[in-house]
């Protein structure tokens, strides 16, 4: 691998450590869970990864990652913790991404090219959070559409209608007796 190439330009997806990269959707499969990535925060892991285990300098960053954009040097930092904590990794104690100070960052593991993407097997699935909570909320939204459409569908059907009953005949009302007097 060169410096200026991207980790396995045959495989759109890469491994670091347990952590599966997708560069074309910026996102990271980590733990069974999917996790989004700015896309510059990607740019720089695919450029830390291609030039792993060498000491990458900001200005080497912002002239590769950032293109050369006159940006603060903060938005290396940023990026950097960003992305250590989209790898699920510590600065104070760097299993990835190394901070050499004065000089620049270094990724500590080799990325592996993978060749096709990751299954996401059963218990990756259930320990998806934010999937599960996704599936929950479809199938209360299932379960509440169909009683509300069961309600709907109750009003617009009309009440039987009432069974006549024999009723008595009304007599007209007679006037009452006059009162005896005395």
């Amino acid at each position: 691998m060169t410096t200026t190439d991207a980790p396995a330009r045959h495989s759109r997806f890469f491994v670091i450590g347990e952590v599966v990269a997708d560069p074309d959707r910026n996102v990271l499969l980590r733990h069974g869970e999917i996790v989004k990535l700015e896309p510059k925060v990607m740019a720089l892991l695919a450029y830390l990864a291609a030039n792993h285990g060498r000491i990458v300098g900001k200005d080497e960053l912002l002239a590769k990652v950032w293109n050369g954009a006159h940006v603060v040097d903060e938005a290396v930092q940023r990026a950097v913790s960003m992305l250590r904590t989209a790898l699920g990794d510590d600065a104070r104690r760097p299993r990835l991404i190394e901070t050499v100070p004065t000089k620049g960052y270094r990724l500590m593991l080799a990325p592996h090219p993978l060749e096709a993407p990751v299954a996401v097997n059963s218990s990756s699935f259930a320990g998806s959070r934010p999937l599960m909570m996704l599936l929950i909320a479809l199938l209360a939204g299932l379960i509440l559409g169909a009683a509300f459409m069961n309600m709907r569908r109750a009003d617009h059907i009309a009440p039987p209608a009432p069974t006549p009953s024999p009723t008595p005949r009304a007599e007209p009302a007679q006037p009452a007796p006059p009162a005896p007097v005395g």
